[in-house]
């Protein structure tokens, strides 16, 4: 868990160096992360 954790927190500093991106890849790597987590259909 903390792994996925911190390739989260680099998948966000990535995006905020990237103009345009940051717009709408937090909301997907949020909306993955949260559904590793839950994992609905496992």
């Amino acid at each position: 868990m903390v792994e996925l954790h911190d390739v989260g927190q680099r998948l966000f500093g990535l995006l905020r160096e990237a103009p345009g991106v940051t717009l709408h890849c937090p909301a997907k790597v949020e909306a993955v992360s949260r559904s590793r987590e839950r994992q609905p259909y496992a």
